[in-house]
């Protein structure tokens, strides 16, 4: 048996270019533009059932920390008014955000960086 001592690490992350049709006011506001009505959303990978409250919470705060891109300055591949940039990783237990489908409803590019 081969054992390795040291950093090993099988983990990935993904950005998100997204469009939202408006700036969004709230967490509340963002829930309700990705998830219309949902209040939970299943993870792919396994039987994890997410809040949907709890990733709007995360992107709220996430998208409070930078400003909106008006759609006239991005490459036309997004088609939608607010643009938003987000990174989410399974290195920090980010792996529904990654791999959710959150942005699912909205015009968005994912860019895998496994």
């Amino acid at each position: 048996m081969k054992i390795r001592n040291g950093f090993v690490s099988n983990s990935s992350s993904s950005s998100f270019v997204v469009a939202f049709p408006r700036k969004p006011k709230n967490a509340k506001d963002v829930q309700t533009i990705l998830f219309g009505d949902d209040k939970e959303l299943q993870y792919l990978f396994d039987d994890n059932i997410i809040s949907t409250a709890s990733i709007a919470t995360r992107v709220w705060d996430d998208m409070k920390r930078q400003k909106p891109n008006k759609y006239s300055e991005v490459v036309a591949a997004v088609d939608g008014e607010m643009i938003y940039v987000f990174n989410y990783g399974d290195e920090h237990g980010d792996g529904a955000l990654e791999h959710g489908e959150i942005f699912a409803r909205l015009p968005h590019i994912q860019l895998s960086e496994h």
